[in-house]
């Protein structure tokens, strides 16, 4: 059922939200497959805005001007700075009511959290989501704990064929390990003298 609606889902649009702090090549990666696999006919990275409570952020600024040297390697790629402009973090559920028709890309790990989101379940009733698999981890376990979820399933498209990459923003920030980061974004860290 699943691979049946991912080869009728195509020519969509889709929202990548995250902190990026910095955006890494697993992010790029995740773009560029979801890009391609389903025609994406507008595909934006929002980073969250200044106002998100996360340790060591670096201002969103910064982070948009790196988002943009990968926008420059993908198709109909972009980057919004809707987040950056809110002088209170009012969730996702608010971000998909400004960005309407908009497909929700998520890792898995962000997906088994979604029953603490600002206003679930509407968050879910509401929208719809591509789950990108990550970690390993088992989500029909938290699908069959979480009723609101179960129940609004077909809103949620797994995309199991993506390779486990083990790259992320916090590996880089704990190893400074600049392979983990496109060229280009590194050399944009390094002269500015971030993280």
């Amino acid at each position: 059922m699943q691979e049946e609606r991912k080869k009728n889902i195509k020519g969509i649009k889709v929202l990548f939200g995250g902190s990026f702090n910095p955006p890494t090549k697993a992010h790029y990666e995740i773009a560029k497959e979801v890009i391609d696999k389903f025609e994406v006919k507008e595909f934006v990275f929002l980073p969250t805005g200044n106002v998100y409570n996360k340790p060591n952020l670096i201002e969103c600024k910064q982070r948009i001007a790196m988002l943009d040297l990968l926008c420059k390697k993908l198709k109909n790629a972009g980057v919004s700075d809707y987040e950056m402009k809110q002088d209170v973090y009012l969730g996702t559920y608010k971000t998909l009511e400004h960005f309407k028709g908009f497909y929700f890309l998520m890792g898995a790990d962000n997906f088994i959290t979604l029953h603490q989101w600002i206003n679930y379940p509407n968050v879910i009733i509401n929208n719809k989501f591509i789950v990108v698999e990550r970690n390993n981890l088992d989500l029909n376990e938290y699908i069959n704990k979480h009723l609101d979820v179960k129940n609004n399933i077909n809103n949620f498209l797994f995309y199991e064929d993506f390779k486990q990459i083990d790259i992320s923003s916090s590996k880089f920030n704990q190893t400074k390990d600049y392979s983990l980061l496109l060229e280009e974004v590194a050399d944009y860290i390094i002269n500015h003298n971030l993280y």
